[in-house]
């Protein structure tokens, strides 16, 4: 059986959106999606790094965190993939102490979707980090879904066949004048998604 890795936020839920509504609410910011050039928020909104990640986990104690809205076309897009007997793994760089809120969240929306959910640990200051790359060899995955550049990037060099994904062209963060890696091909939705992967097996 075939595994597809395929990360959570900005690919199967919307953090950005749900982090803007609680951002507006609890600072009285107007901020909005095309602010968000970059996916390291102190350099989006200002202040130290301290302040930054205070704000994070305020977020993640909020309703805004447990509310997040599945992305546009994901429930189709992984229905369509576990129809065609692919095997569907979450792969997240989230951390660790947010693990049960996330598994939770999982399966509220996308019940009985996914064999695995591996975490990376890779934004918190303790414990152990896990690259997407690593995550994507103990999984035993072909394929790779990713908002992040740099992770992307970091898949296709370790030979995992990525699909960048930009909704609608709207991730400021994962734009770039140079070209992707041959392994990563960006795609700006689900459809699309889904679409190259099966053109893959065809």
């Amino acid at each position: 059986m075939i595994t597809i890795a395929i990360d959570l936020d900005e690919v199967l839920g919307g953090f950005v959106e749900a982090l803007i509504l609680f951002h507006n609410e609890a600072y009285g910011s107007f901020l909005q999606t095309s602010d968000f050039f970059s996916y390291t928020f102190r350099e989006v909104w200002g202040g130290t790094e301290e302040e930054s990640k205070k704000k994070v986990n305020e977020f993640f104690q909020s309703r805004h965190f447990d509310n997040i809205k599945p992305i546009e076309g994901a429930h189709e897009g992984v229905q369509k993939l576990l129809d065609s007997g692919f095997q569907l793994v979450v792969v997240t760089s989230r951390q660790t102490v947010i693990e049960r809120q996330t598994k939770q969240w999982i399966d509220a929306n996308f019940p009985n979707t996914f064999s695995d959910i591996r975490f990376g640990n890779n934004w918190s200051a303790t414990g152990t980090k896990t690259s997407k790359p690593d995550l994507c060899r103990q999984v035993g995955a072909s394929f790779m879904i990713d908002d992040s550049l740099s992770y992307s990037r970091q898949c296709a060099e370790a030979g995992f066949k990525t699909l960048l994904f930009d909704l609608k062209g709207l991730y400021r963060w994962n734009q770039t004048d140079s070209p992707l890696p041959p392994l990563v091909r960006r795609v700006t939705t689900w459809e699309e998604a889904v679409n190259a992967i099966m053109d893959h097996y065809d």
